[in-house]
């Protein structure tokens, strides 16, 4: 046992498009270290049959463990956490997580925090909406050359809180109106203040890891 696999990003909000990356995490237990990631994980999907892998390219130097896998008109990227014991989604976007797992393993899991936080937050009514409208925001950028955080540009998560907030402002417009309403509140947004998606609670036992620059 290895560990689990879990989406997030793009594919797991239902927004991916042509040529998006699948973004996994695999949360492993704490005995599995990252370098037995590094070194043993891709020899385990070597030995896979069906997956067709062309290459495997094992990060070292990133920001957080990641190896990328490359299938005919697919990437993969895995980025790897461990835990010390079993997590549910609920519980590891619980803010306790962070007094759980390592600095490095709480980076590898803001991905799919982020998502799951923003699943929950978009109103049920503007799910559809939502989707439509990200999809369009994430295509316009990606052909003008303007998405990408590498590149110092808005990138999906950034994408997907602007779309979310005006969501939850307007939870009953269509996509085209949605669409219509984030370029239009964000063109006179007063830079840098944060765009919160919910009010920011001070707890005691927990507090808010959000810190202004």
């Amino acid at each position: 046992y290895f560990g689990d696999l879990l989406q997030f990003g793009s594919v797991s909000l239902g927004v991916n498009c042509g040529g998006s990356d699948n973004d996994l995490i695999l949360i492993a237990p704490s005995f599995v270290t990252c370098e037995d990631f590094y070194n043993l994980f891709p020899q385990m999907l070597k030995g896979c049959d069906g997956l067709n892998l062309k290459s495997i390219n094992v990060c070292r130097g990133a920001f957080v463990p990641v190896i990328n896998l490359y299938a005919p008109g697919c990437q993969v990227d895995i980025v790897f956490a461990n835990v010390d014991v079993p997590l549910s989604v609920q519980e590891l976007i619980h803010d306790s997580i962070r007094f759980q797992v390592d600095r490095s393993s709480l980076h590898s899991l803001s991905g799919v925090r982020a998502t799951e936080a923003i699943k929950n937050i978009v109103p049920v009514q503007s799910q559809m909406a939502f989707r439509g409208a990200l999809r369009t925001i994430k295509m316009w950028a990606d052909r003008r050359g303007i998405y990408g955080n590498v590149y110092g540009f808005l990138n999906g998560v950034a994408c997907a809180i602007m779309v979310a907030y005006i969501c939850i402002l307007n939870p009953h417009d269509a996509a085209n109106v949605i669409v219509y309403k984030v370029f239009q509140t964000f063109s006179n947004h007063s830079w840098p203040l944060p765009i919160l998606l919910k009010k920011l609670e001070a707890d005691p036992q927990y507090p808010s890891s959000w810190v202004p620059i």
